[in-house]
């Protein structure tokens, strides 16, 4: 099996604090941000639990994929974070200065009146968060609550009449059709991606997070290219039903070998997407 790398797909302006990836200087010069925020090289391959022989989408399919996109975007919205990081100056004095530097995610509206659930990871260490909608109304989150084991966070902004995304009992199966949405960053303008679920469980708990602080032991694989941003957004099935929160990539996002990852609406999902609801309403 070839050394792969697995890394958080959410989106940093900065090279400052984030590993550093297998691609070239000037590839990351072309793109003027860096990817990946945690890069961990493991030794695995995309779906070395289980080989499944998926057609390509067909045109029709994929056009009812991007349908479901274009609707998506009134509850997709951009996680713009600004993080503190130290910098320090060589000088005669030795000063140190504090700095930001930009990252971000998506963000799924989950009610009309402004809870938006995202990755906790999109949101780590960030000192402000401001949530940026489709057609470019930004607001100010005024509070932030996170689940102590899953890596889910819950944005609470003063919204009014919002569209909230709709979820699916339907369980995520092999060669089922999804799209992952993301907001872009320029309003009227969609971003999606899709692909089908190659494997509907498969750990990557000792690649993301070995001390087990946060549980990825029960994530759906699937072809979908994910991109830097796309971090907390949803996964979303042929009807525009939420099914999962993008969180992670493996291998080269030029490669096509690459396969992404997704926290699938289980039952312990849903209720950890409930303990937060509930904390959020005592701030």
């Amino acid at each position: 099996m070839r050394a792969a790398s697995i890394y958080f797909a959410c989106l940093f302006t900065s090279l400052a604090g984030c590993a550093r990836s297998q691609n070239s200087a000037n590839q990351l010069a072309t793109r003027h941000w860096e990817a990946l925020c945690h890069c961990m090289p493991q030794h695995r391959s995309p779906s070395d639990t289980r080989e499944i022989h998926l057609a390509s989408l067909t045109t029709g399919q994929q056009a009812g994929l991007q349908q479901v996109a274009l609707q998506a975007s009134d509850f997709v919205v951009h996680v713009k974070t600004d993080t503190p990081r130290t910098v320090h100056r060589h000088s005669q004095s030795s000063e140190v200065s504090a700095t930001a530097s930009s990252s971000g995610g998506t963000g799924i509206i989950i009610s009309e009146d402004g809870l938006i659930l995202t990755n906790e990871h999109v949101v780590r260490h960030a000192q402000t968060v401001t949530i940026v909608t489709n057609e470019g109304i930004e607001y100010t989150v005024e509070s932030i609550v996170v689940h102590e084991h899953f890596d889910l966070a819950l944005l609470k902004i003063d919204g009014v009449n919002l569209r909230a995304a709709e979820t699916s009992p339907e369980p995520l199966i092999p060669g089922m059709h999804v799209v992952a949405v993301t907001c872009p960053f320029s309003a009227g303008h969609s971003c999606f991606r899709t692909g089908v679920v190659t494997n509907e469980r498969i750990s990557l708990q000792r690649e993301l997070d070995p001390a087990k602080i946060k549980d990825y032991g029960a994530l759906v694989e699937t072809t979908v290219r994910l991109e830097p941003g796309f971090s907390g957004g949803p996964l979303l099935n042929n009807k525009g039903n939420l099914v999962g929160l993008n969180v992670a990539v493996m291998g080269s996002i030029d490669s096509g070998q690459a396969r992404s990852y997704a926290m699938p609406l289980s039952p312990q999902m849903h209720g950890a997407i409930k303990q937060l609801v509930k904390l959020s309403k005592r701030h």
